[in-house]
């Protein structure tokens, strides 16, 4: 790893010596002094500094009829100025040149060994994938066969309201649809993480399915107003987010959004301010006034609607998104006793919690969206969910227990 470090460290010891340093300094010295010598006297003067015979450099030299006689050494702010752009200069040229050729190579051989280590990165991936299934695999598919259930039942439960209901203003269905909608693709991104054995990042994707299961709660308990105002925030983020775009658009090589459309986002920004008030801006602007407060967290949120006792989940979760010592320090996927690794991969440890969460959040969200229409068909496939997720919750404890004996033979 650190072979063109040692190839620099040599070509500069070669490049930059004692000897080159001084006579470089001496000559640039005297034609800044406007004093010309003779090679002869100039390599006497570089012997002296060679033997470092001593701290002072003199020479005699006639100005205006007057012997002078002349210390080189007398300013060390000439020596800086004078040594270290040229130091400066080999460093960079050396760095810059060896930087250059090393990338080369390091191309050339990724173009020659790619094929080869892809492929056996893939074979590798299905040897762990395969080990994998062979403790987790019950559980998972089950996992699987629960999150398939509830997209059937919400697409089914979607076409029954849209057919037997005037949706135009219910602005609470068109909250829950989406939210409902979308939860359970980030179902699938948690499963997809999950069978590859990736616990942090599936625990962490399980941080919005939560956020979801919440939001859906309040704005089902709240009503249509609460809803309305919650699918109106988006004006207030869109213009945001245009915003940031705008300050920072060169940066990021993108086009600027044109005038045109930046007046139509504050339009629309400055009209929802304006229908409800300036409060409205903040991130849960759209919950306030529910609550008569001025300003909300997720926090505030989530006790409301009574969910607060997945918080240490959440902030479990969270640290896995943000940067932080425990994020770092804490992780799922390490096996108990080794908890110290560095871990850069996929693990077979760690996949209780993220999967059992998944199965906990979905069922939320489905029952919170099944039961904006409540009848007996409702409850009775929102007790069957309920079933379903108990049940992965034993099968994936029976495979944690699977792993814990495998681990002691």
């Amino acid at each position: 790893m650190n072979a063109i470090q040692k190839i620099f460290d040599s070509i500069i010891e070669e490049t930059i010596t004692l000897e080159k340093l001084s006579e470089i300094f001496v000559r640039e010295k005297l034609k800044k002094l406007n004093i010309t010598l003779s090679d002869e006297k100039i390599n006497e003067l570089l012997n002296t500094i060679k033997n470092g015979e001593d701290k002072e450099l003199f020479i005699n030299h006639t100005i205006n009829g007057i012997e002078q006689r002349i210390n080189l050494l007398d300013n060390e702010d000439d020596t800086d100025e004078i040594v270290m752009p040229i130091v400066e200069n080999a460093i960079l040229r050396t760095s810059e040149s060896l930087k250059r050729k090393y990338v080369k190579i390091l191309l050339n051989r990724f173009d020659k060994e790619a094929s080869y280590k892809l492929k056996n990165y893939l074979n590798s991936n299905i040897e762990f994938e395969t080990y994998l299934k062979s403790i987790w695999g019950e559980a998972i598919d089950l996992l699987e066969l629960f999150i398939n259930v509830i997209v059937e039942t919400g697409a089914a439960f979607t076409e029954e309201y849209e057919k037997n209901t005037d949706i135009e203003q219910d602005f609470v269905y068109e909250a829950a649809a989406r939210l409902h909608a979308r939860s359970c693709q980030i179902a699938y991104e948690i499963l997809t993480l999950i069978k590859a054995g990736y616990a942090n990042g599936a625990h962490a994707r399980w941080r919005s399915l939560h956020e979801f299961s919440v939001i859906l709660f309040f704005i089902k308990e709240k009503g249509q107003d609460v809803a309305e105002r919650f699918l109106k925030h988006v004006h207030i983020e869109n213009y945001k987010a245009a915003e940031e775009h705008q300050k920072n658009y060169i940066k990021l090589n993108k086009l600027p959004i044109s005038e045109i459309d930046m007046n139509k986002l504050k339009i629309d920004y400055e009209s929802c301010i304006q229908k409800y008030g300036q409060s409205f801006s903040g991130d849960y602007g759209w919950a306030v006034s529910a609550l008569n407060a001025k300003r909300l967290t997720f926090k505030d949120i989530e006790s409301h609607v009574s969910l607060s006792h997945l918080r240490p989940n959440y902030k479990k979760a969270s640290s896995n998104v943000h940067v932080s010592s425990k994020g770092l320090l804490s992780k799922l996927n390490l096996e108990p006793v080794r908890n110290n690794l560095l871990s850069v991969g996929p693990s077979i440890f760690g996949l209780v919690e993220p999967s059992h969460s998944l199965a906990v959040s979905l069922s939320q969200v489905t029952t919170a969206y099944l039961l904006l229409k409540p009848n007996i068909d409702h409850l009775a496939i929102c007790e069957f969910i309920s079933k379903i997720e108990k049940d992965i919750r034993k099968k994936l404890i029976a495979a944690e227990w699977k792993l814990v004996e495998f681990n002691k033979t």
